[in-house]
C-alpha cells in the first residue's frame, strides 16, 4: 500500500473517534443510493460518486464486514472494489465497480457488509497560508452492500411486514423469520390517538432483536396497542406498516 493509502487509512480511524460537524460549504460528495444490493447473479453492481461540493477532493473507498474501525488495508471483505482511490474535481463523477470474490456466501439468507467513502478536502489556494497547510477531512460515508443469495423464499419487499411483535417486560420485541435483513426508519406503539415513539433498529435475517420501553402509554390511548414503524426499502424509500402486538 502506498504512503497516501497508508495515510488515508489511518485518518478514517480518526475521524470516526471524533466526527467533525459538515456544513453545506464542506460536504461534496454525494453517492447514487444509500444502500445497495449484490445478487449472486451480478459479475459487478456500480457505485456513482459525485462531487457537489465547491473544491476538489480525494476519495478513497473500501468494504467492511461490519467492524466501523476497520480501514482498507485491515478489512477482510471478500469483494473487489475499483479504483479503491480518486481525486474528484467540482462537479465530476467516479464509478465505482465492485466485484464479489470466491467466497463461500451464507445460500439461506442474506448476508450485511459495509461500503466505506472516505471524502478529504484538497488544498484551497486562495486560503491564508495556515488554511492551505492543512488537509481537511469531511465525512466519512458507510453504506449498507447487502448480498443477496437468489433463491431465498418470499422477498425483500414484503419481509418488513412479517415482522412479529411482542411487547414484555418493558421491552418491545421484533421476531424477524425471514432470509432478509430488516431495517427501521421509525418505530411507534400506538392506541387510538396516542402514539410513543421508540428508537429505531435494524433485524437481521431469523433473529430477534428489542428496544427499552420507557414509561406508559400517553393519556387519550384507547383500544388495542400496536406497532407503526416504516422500513427502508432496496432503493431507500420509507414503507409504512402497522401489526398488532403477538398474544
Amino acid at each position: 500500500m502506498s504512503k497516501r493509502l497508508n495515510f488515508l487509512a489511518g485518518i478514517a480511524l480518526s475521524m470516526l473517534a471524533s466526527l467533525v460537524a459538515v456544513t453545506p460549504a464542506r460536504a461534496g460528495v454525494v453517492m447514487n443510493g444509500t444502500r445497495f444490493i449484490y445478487a449472486s447473479t451480478d459479475k459487478e453492481i456500480t457505485v456513482k460518486v459525485t462531487n457537489e461540493g465547491k473544491v476538489p477532493v480525494l476519495v478513497q473507498s473500501w468494504i467492511d464486514e461490519g467492524d466501523y474501525k476497520s480501514t482498507p488495508e485491515s478489512s477482510a471483505a471478500p469483494f473487489g472494489l475499483t479504483p479503491p482511490i480518486a481525486r474528484l474535481d467540482v462537479g465530476r463523477a467516479q464509478t465505482l465497480r465492485i466485484s464479489a470474490l470466491k467466497h463461500e456466501f451464507a445460500r439461506d439468507r442474506e448476508t450485511q457488509y459495509w461500503l466505506n467513502v472516505l471524502e478529504v478536502s484538497s488544498r484551497q489556494k486562495d486560503l491564508p497560508g495556515e488554511e492551505q497547510s492543512r488537509l481537511e477531512f469531511s465525512f466519512r460515508y458507510r453504506l449498507k452492500l447487502l448480498y443477496r443469495p437468489s433463491g431465498l423464499p418470499g422477498s425483500a419487499g414484503e419481509a418488513p411486514s412479517k415482522l412479529v411483535w411482542k411487547l414484555a417486560d418493558g421491552q418491545l420485541t421484533a421476531r424477524n423469520d425471514t432470509p432478509y435483513h430488516v431495517t427501521l426508519n421509525s418505530l411507534a406503539l400506538a392506541s387510538g390517538q396516542a402514539s410513543m415513539a421508540l428508537d429505531t433498529m435494524a433485524i437481521a435475517p431469523f433473529s430477534s432483536r428489542g428496544v427499552p420501553v420507557k414509561g406508559a402509554m400517553p393519556a387519550h390511548g384507547t383500544g388495542a396497542v400496536k406497532v407503526d414503524y416504516h422500513s427502508i426499502d432496496d432503493w431507500g424509500a420509507f414503507i409504512p406498516h402497522s401489526k398488532p402486538l403477538e398474544r
